[in-house]
């Protein structure tokens, strides 16, 4: 038997601790943080009924936690956060969305530079535009060289298109249908057909016939010039050749004359003499007749033949209304857009000028 001491019996040995203690109970409407929930308990049924949209909870600026930021604060222009109510400030806005939102402001320029165009483009005086047509070369080549005949030809019209604007071509043509040499130089053009032996004149006028009338006597008169042209070139090499033709039957004359002479010629070279002495002379009188078919004879080459009169103008009043549309139209969206660009965000500009 043991004997007990002053501090008495011994406690009862205790059961020692679970090593996972249940969590301690908790009432049904207290949160885990020890707030009541004001609806019931969380994440379970609750027996109270949701209370309206818009209902305020109780003690809610106490229950949003200390630090939380709750969104991006807005400064204005000076760097001071505005007033509470003020609404966040537009932001830019581009071309489309602006033209989109002004729809009057943007067709507006439209409009109007469109109409201005229309009474430009049909109440100004048009230009009528008449072509003729001359041909370079002649037809009556071989065949073996006619395609080196066809590449010079195009060669040589592209050569006296370029001389439309001389002068013994312009002061004819406006002697013909009473203009200056100034004013048929502003009107009148030519130009090679590509890959043709073909030149087309141009002639603008008032009217119709006025242009068709310049057109013609342009032809008339470039073919007139090339022919001259041509024509003193070519005779001033005939007439060295004739020149030297008449020298040869000259000099056959004297040899032939001295034979004569002499009281007992050798028979051989007698004719000889009198063959070279008409030789020449016949070589004489071709290259005579060449050069006075230069000159104006009957037989005077024509390089240059007129093949298409002009017959008709056409005017360009509609081709000058469209363009003058077109550029109305685009110079109006882009006047317009601007417009609505500026107006939409004009908040913004004066805002950076602040």
């Amino acid at each position: 038997m043991t004997p007990s001491g002053p501090e008495g019996p011994p406690p009862p040995e205790q059961a020692p601790a679970p090593r996972f203690p249940a969590p301690a109970p908790r009432r049904p409407d207290v949160r885990p943080d020890g707030d009541a929930d004001p609806w019931g308990r969380v994440g379970s049924e609750s027996s109270k009924q949701t209370p309206p949209h818009g209902t305020p909870v109780p003690r809610f600026a106490e229950r949003v936690p200390h630090g939380v930021d709750a969104g991006p604060k807005q400064e204005d222009a000076s760097g001071r956060e505005p007033p509470l109510g003020t609404p966040p400030g537009r932001q830019f806005r581009g071309p489309l969305e602006s033209a989109l939102r002004h729809p009057l402001v943007a067709t507006l320029p439209i409009v109007a530079l469109v109409g201005i165009a229309a009474v430009i483009g049909l109440t100004r005086d048009p230009t009528y535009t008449a072509n003729s047509s001359v041909s370079v070369g002649r037809a009556d080549v071989p065949a073996a060289a006619l395609r080196g005949v066809l590449a010079a030809n195009a060669a040589l019209a592209a050569g006296y298109a370029r001389t439309i604007d001389a002068e013994p071509v312009v002061r004819p043509a406006g002697d013909a249908v009473g203009l200056s040499p100034s004013e048929v130089r502003d009107r009148l053009s030519a130009s090679p057909v590509d890959s043709t032996t073909l030149i087309r004149i141009e002639a603008e006028g008032v009217d119709e016939a006025g242009a068709v009338r310049l057109s013609n006597a342009g032809a008339r008169s470039l073919i007139n010039y090339v022919e001259d042209l041509n024509r003193r070139q070519d005779t001033g090499g005939v007439l060295r050749r004739f020149r030297a033709a008449r020298a040869r039957v000259e000099r056959a004359k004297t040899i032939l004359d001295r034979l004569e002479r002499d009281p007992s010629p050798s028979r051989a070279r007698l004719e000889q003499a009198r063959l070279d002495f008409a030789s020449a002379s016949l070589q004489a009188e071709t290259v005579g007749n060449e050069y006075r078919a230069l000159r104006g004879g009957p037989e005077a080459r024509t390089i240059v033949q007129f093949v298409a009169p002009a017959a008709d103008a056409r005017s360009d009043r509609r081709s000058t209304l469209e363009r003058l549309l077109l550029i109305a139209l685009a110079a109006g969206v882009l006047v317009g857009v601007a417009l609505a660009l500026v107006l939409e965000n004009s908040h913004l500009v004066g805002r950076k000028g602040s």
